[in-house]
């Protein structure tokens, strides 16, 4: 890994928040600076939003986090490599891939890049996401919160076990050694039980009940799409996943209610649940 780090540093420096900012246009200088990862989440934008309503000018000193994801095309859409080998065909159905910005040309086309580079220049792809992940933990650093990456965005890759360095390392590594905290979901259910870091894991048309009750009872989230997000469900108590995108904050041993989204509305297969006897909806 050849990158400049105190180059690197200059520039997250650099982006530090001005006098004037309002949060969209610092978030796009800082996404403006990222090579592969991307910090431009529209519920991370209405969060900082929020935040400038309450405290004006001062919205900075309430930030808690600065939030980046890696977003490659899902499943087998790029036409090299199949980067979501635990997904049933309702999540391929439902997939939010064209939702948001995925739904204009020249974002699909960057999600498709970024997967041929990772599967083709494994080296280049890691000397970018290298750059990137100095770049956010020296701004989260300076600004004395915590920086936290999702590299699954839309994928489902083993990152702890990818030696994506030259020395052998992996992007957990990277990580750890910078103090950027990942987090995933997941439908690969030994990757959840392992939790080689906070994956919340994912329920499908496929995931028969007791799985779903066995990692609840062991302190492992799961996550599950519902037509309509109850209060509970097999029993067990489901919390409101849509308020954030942040899944390092959630309490162990919870279902993780996600409301329907389109393509999802249409769904068959049993992957949106619809109705199940034990579901409890609030008063």
């Amino acid at each position: 890994m050849c990158i400049d780090v105190r180059a690197i540093e200059r520039r997250a420096l650099a982006s530090l928040p001005k006098p004037g900012d309002t949060p969209l246009k610092w978030i796009r200088r800082v996404t403006a600076k990222l090579q592969i990862l991307t910090g431009d989440n529209s519920k991370l934008l209405k969060a900082l939003d929020l935040i400038a309503d309450e405290y004006g000018d001062r919205w900075i000193e309430h930030v808690d986090g600065i939030d980046v994801a890696l977003a490659l095309a899902p499943a087998n859409v790029s036409g090299v490599i199949d980067v979501c080998a635990g997904a049933s065909p309702g999540c391929r159905d439902a997939c939010i891939y064209e939702a948001g910005n995925g739904r204009y040309p020249n974002v699909k086309a960057a999600r498709i890049e970024r997967t041929k580079l990772f599967a083709h220049d494994r080296g280049e792809f890691a000397e970018r996401i290298a750059h990137d992940v100095v770049l956010v933990a020296t701004l989260a650093r300076a600004l004395g919160v915590p920086a936290n990456l999702r590299p699954n965005m839309l994928s489902d890759l083993p990152w702890e076990r990818i030696r994506l360095f030259s020395d052998g390392s992996t992007l957990l590594d990277l990580c750890r050694a910078w103090g950027v905290r990942m987090y995933d979901y997941t439908k690969i259910a030994a990757r959840a039980r392992q939790q080689p870091y906070p994956l919340t894991y994912s329920r499908s048309e496929l995931t028969p009940d007791s799985l779903v009750a066995e990692m609840v009872a062991a302190g492992i989230n799961v996550a599950v799409p519902f037509a309509t997000v109850p209060e509970s469900y097999l029993g067990l108590p489901v919390i409101d996943g849509d308020k954030t995108d942040r899944r390092l904050s959630d309490p162990p041993g919870v279902i993780v209610g996600l409301k329907v989204k389109l393509p999802g509305a249409k769904d068959q297969t049993g992957f949106i649940v619809r109705s199940h006897p034990s579901l409890r909806m609030a008063a």
